[in-house]
């Protein structure tokens, strides 16, 4: 949750939305976003699975894994075509060097 607090912290700080599909007003690549283009995702996943695991079951897996396949495909690159538009060459070197996850 910490990791996912840190880049909505960022997001606040900049003034810009947390919405996907909504227009940025600025472009975060500092903080968690140095190492994971989706640091919020990322977190919110770790965040279960770690609950996961101290709950010791494998059931909850079930619902993550259409979650996770549901951002990976339609979320993120609704996310990332909107980046694109708006933050163009920035935004495209910053793809470039920085993984999607981790």
């Amino acid at each position: 949750m910490a990791l996912a607090g840190w880049a909505l912290a960022l997001f606040r700080r900049r003034r810009t939305t947390t919405t996907p599909g909504e227009l940025s007003r600025a472009f975060v690549a500092s903080g968690p976003y140095r190492l994971s283009r989706n640091p919020m995702h990322l977190g919110l996943v770790l965040a279960y699975l770690s609950e996961m695991f101290f709950l010791a079951q494998l059931a909850p897996l079930l619902p993550l894994l259409p979650v996770v396949a549901y951002l990976q495909r339609v979320v993120i690159p609704l996310e990332e075509s909107r980046l694109r538009a708006t933050f163009a060459a920035p935004y495209a070197q910053y793809a470039t060097r920085v993984r999607r996850w981790l």
